[in-house]
């Protein structure tokens, strides 16, 4: 046997006491996992006794051989002293030299061999135990420690109105130590590890005896007896929090004890990031278009809730059991751009874990571009000026091109002045070569190769000479014909007195010839 293994010495027949001439049995019992080739040694009152057989047999007990009696084996320790009395007197309370917890307890109010004695009466501390009693036999029922304490057999003899006692005192044993829980690790994260250990220690005399394990949390079994001392949760959650205690008995039920409870507190563990997939990738979108948000977080369990949120509007949230939620937006506007983040929230606690900011931008294709003025025909006049205006009814950041006769106008053009961006086409003095047909394009690119157009419809500019200018050749005619007018009235003038004169003339004549 080991240095550290203590055997013990057991009686047979199980009485501390027995009377002179009545034989004995003394056993070194072992680990039963030890050589049965060993070499044992027997001690009585400390002093070693040449007997190396693993029982020693007195086959007519003496008064001499009272004492207390110790073996060993190999180098092992020396068993604990258990004591005989070898008593010659009339009466003698007979005990089990050691009882244990569980133990059927039964003792003998025996008279001497050969000697008749009547009526066992059985006492405890001068207590009357009424007990089952069958012959010398008294029966006390399973052994708990309570019944630890000093005990007095009496009867009364046969033969006279003698009645004799004896004495002894019995000392339950524990069988197994008060049960202990303890805990792996100082602290349980969700999906750690747990393990549960109920430990105890049974007493080397009773080391075969079979136990069974029994657990509970907050007072409801989570795991039956069975020979199992521990009780382990592949995965712990928060769930698995609480009070626990552990209940340790015997396979028949005849001893029972539980632990002390232990608080064991499963603390939340947050994964280490979210991770969110855009589809379409990239978070540019064009208005229309279906967005599908996937919010994900990796080495995680239990229930989470998933926020979707834009940094200043409303969120979107859904609670699942999966480590992935999706979000779809069926038709994006254009205002729903902006930056939003994805927010995984551990249900049942405020603790919370936030994706980076994801940008999302969502821009409209151009469409219906338009000339303003609307006409489909614009007359200027020589030297004045004329701006056009370009616009579309929908489309995000727009770029604007002009054309003049179908020809692209560019930008350093001395003939016209392109302004706000390119929106506004101007001709600060018109002259006749700026007469054509005016036209706008509006484009817009959503991404490296997504590329939109738009082109208004077509404008025709007329350049034509001022009006004043026709005016003045109206008035320089209107003069002219006064003037021929009044030419010919003085002419007519003239003429009518000219004639007017003549005739007098004639007349003056006519009458001198008469006289």
């Amino acid at each position: 046997a080991g240095s550290d293994y203590r055997p013990f010495v057991t009686f047979n027949p199980n009485w501390a006491t027995i009377f002179t001439k009545e034989s004995l049995t003394l056993t070194c019992n072992t680990d039963p996992t030890d050589s049965q080739h060993q070499t044992y040694y027997w001690y009585k009152d400390n002093q070693w006794i040449k007997k190396y057989e693993k029982s020693i047999i007195i086959d007519r007990a003496y008064e001499i051989d009272s004492g207390d009696y110790q073996c060993r084996v190999g180098n092992s320790h020396r068993s604990e002293a258990v004591r005989l009395i070898v008593s010659d007197g009339y009466l003698a309370l007979k005990v089990p030299p050691d009882v244990y917890e569980g133990d059927d307890l039964y003792v003998s109010c025996a008279a001497y061999p050969k000697y008749k004695a009547k009526n066992p009466t059985l006492y405890k501390n001068n207590e009357l135990l009424t007990s089952k009693i069958s012959g010398d036999i008294i029966k006390l029922g399973t052994a708990r420690m309570s019944m630890s304490g000093s005990y007095t057999c009496t009867r009364d003899s046969y033969y006279s109105y003698t009645t004799y006692n004896s004495k002894a005192d019995i000392s339950v044993k524990e069988l197994f130590t008060k049960p202990e829980l303890n805990v792996n690790g100082n602290q349980l994260l969700e999906g750690d590890h747990m393990t549960i250990t109920c430990d105890t220690k049974l007493s080397p005399r009773r080391a075969t005896t079979e136990l069974q394990f029994g657990f509970y949390r907050n007072g409801i079994n989570v795991q039956g007896f069975n020979s199992s001392n521990q009780y382990r949760v592949p995965s712990a959650q928060l769930e698995d929090s609480g009070s626990y205690i552990c209940e340790v008995q015997t396979v028949t039920g005849s001893v029972r004890k539980r632990s002390d409870t232990i608080s064991i507190n499963v603390k939340v563990k947050l994964p280490s990031s979210v991770t969110v997939r855009l589809d379409p990738p990239g978070g540019e979108m064009i208005a229309g278009e279906k967005l599908e948000v996937v919010c994900s977080v990796d080495n995680a369990t239990g229930l989470f809730q998933f926020s979707w949120c834009n940094q200043s509007k409303h969120c979107d949230k859904k609670t699942t059991k999966t480590q992935k939620e999706r979000f779809v937006v069926k038709n994006v506007v254009e205002d729903y751009g902006g930056e939003y983040q994805c927010t995984a929230k551990k249900v049942g606690s405020q603790l919370s874990i936030t994706s980076t900011k994801i940008k999302i931008s969502v821009r409209e294709p151009v469409s219906n571009a338009s000339i303003s003025p609307g006409d489909d025909i614009v007359e200027v006049a020589v030297e004045d000026t004329q701006c056009m205006t370009c616009s579309v009814m929908k489309g995000s950041s727009p770029t604007f091109i002009w054309l003049y006769n179908d020809e692209k106008i560019d930008n350093g053009s001395e003939r016209y002045q392109i302004r706000d961006s390119g929106k506004m086409l101007c001709i600060e003095s018109a002259q006749h070569h700026h007469s054509g047909t005016y036209q706008c394009q509006a484009t817009n690119q959503m991404s490296s190769n997504r590329t939109f157009h738009t082109h208004s419809g077509i404008i025709n500019l007329r350049v034509s000479v001022r009006s004043y200018t026709m005016v003045g050749i109206g008035a320089s005619l209107a003069l002219v014909m006064i003037l021929l007018v009044a030419a010919f009235v003085v002419f007519k003038y003239r003429h009518t007195i000219t004639s007017g004169l003549s005739n007098c003339h004639l007349s003056a004549k006519s009458s001198g010839n008469d006289t």
